[in-house]
């Protein structure tokens, strides 16, 4: 009976937590938890202690979710149990750990719960699972060949299994747009559709998904479709599209993207907008001056590059401004994330084509392009390539 009783409790609140319930998702934890303090551990304990971890997050005790985060992450080691483990590694990753730890490490211990997972037939978990997993591997810059390598091995299995995740085909659609060589217009290659989402299957997956929103601001930032990208990312924030996600780690992407998307609006825009698009940005940089201060080892490759956009714009000093990227680009490459480093090479030599030094320009831009051979993405090299006229 008390194993029973957990598990439904945990399922209620696995989809009041989706429906925005969050009083019944809630009531339902801490009745869990009552009933773990009062009966002992089982298998389904550590479920429970995610979701508490969760909600200690969403109320800003991220040290206490922290604690309970790792705390569910030791329960199910203990004792796993194929149909919640990968769930409670992925929420533990998504929401509290990597408040003091590494995504990279973190997303290492992911693996043999979803192969548990995956022979349980846990579909609806491994959709979860490995939708996040994709995008922490996005979000950390991963050989964009290699993801689309692991997504197309994960799809087949699943249409083996006469199953669908549709967040994986839709990460998949992001990677195969960024190595994409052949588009007639670089539109095209913001709007997640090709072999991955056909039209009627993109129809049927929500357009306010918000991973979904998040992949097409970035896709319409790498490309130069800055108004585009604005909207979008002024969108997630006004329909509060995140709602639980709102302090999970997939909130760094969100604002990494829409603070450099601020940034070079600021650049072509009238003063009055100027004002606009920097209280943007820096609203974007505090986020991350935040988790800094926190203690995440993630936040301050991201911020590196944010700042260096800041001074940038703020600065009269060229020296200053080349010391500030310099500073971005050491922080990126060190990290390995050659996304990053690219995008830190082409904004430096976009400064240094305004103030005439268009050799050194030129080497930069060949260095962003190298950084993106690295990353796989053909697409960007091409793009450059016409942006820059190389």
């Amino acid at each position: 009976k008390v194993v029973t009783a957990m598990k439904l409790l945990n399922l209620i609140c696995g989809y009041a937590l989706f429906q925005e319930n969050s009083f019944l998702a809630a009531y339902c934890t801490l009745m869990a938890i009552e009933i773990t303090l009062r009966d002992g551990i089982c298998k389904h304990s550590a479920h429970s202690m995610i979701h508490w971890a969760v909600f200690e997050v969403m109320l800003g005790n991220e040290n206490r979710g922290y604690r309970l985060g790792a705390l569910s992450l030791k329960l199910i080691q203990k004792i796993p149990y194929a149909p919640v483990a990968c769930i409670v590694v992925t929420n533990a990753t998504l929401f509290c750990l990597f408040l003091r730890k590494s995504i990279r490490d973190l997303i290492l211990l992911l693996p043999r719960f979803l192969d548990a997972a995956f022979q349980s037939g846990c579909i609806r978990e491994l959709h979860y699972a490995y939708s996040c997993n994709f995008l922490f591997r996005i979000m950390l810059g991963d050989n964009l060949r290699e993801l689309e390598k692991s997504m197309r091995e994960v799809n087949q299995l699943v249409i083996d299994y006469e199953g669908d995740l549709p967040g994986i085909r839709i990460a998949m659609q992001f990677v195969l747009n960024l190595q994409n060589n052949q588009a007639e217009d670089w539109k095209e290659l913001t709007i997640l559709k090709g072999e991955m989402m056909k039209e009627e299957q993109l129809s049927s997956v929500a357009l306010n998904n918000m991973p979904q929103l998040i992949l097409k601001m970035i896709l319409c930032y790498c490309f130069g479709f800055y108004e585009d990208a604005n909207k979008i990312g002024l969108d997630l924030c006004k329909k509060k599209a995140f709602g639980h996600f709102e302090k999970s780690c997939s909130n760094m992407s969100y604002n990494f993207f829409f603070g450099m998307t601020s940034y070079m609006l600021h650049s072509i825009s009238n003063e009055t907008a100027k004002r606009k698009y920097l209280r943007q940005a820096r609203k974007c940089k505090k986020y991350f001056i935040r988790l800094s201060a926190a203690g995440s080892p993630d936040a301050h490759i991201f911020l590196s590059l944010l700042e260096a956009e800041e001074v940038s714009r703020t600065s009269k000093s060229s020296e200053e401004i080349c010391i500030a990227y310099d500073r971005a680009l050491t922080v990126n490459s060190e990290n390995g994330f050659d996304y990053l480093e690219a995008l830190a090479c082409e904004n430096w030599a976009r400064h240094l084509y305004c103030i005439g030094d268009a050799e050194t320009a030129k080497v930069l831009i060949a260095r962003a392009k190298m950084a993106n051979r690295k990353y796989g993405s053909t697409a960007r090299i091409y793009w450059l390539d016409e942006q820059f006229n190389t």
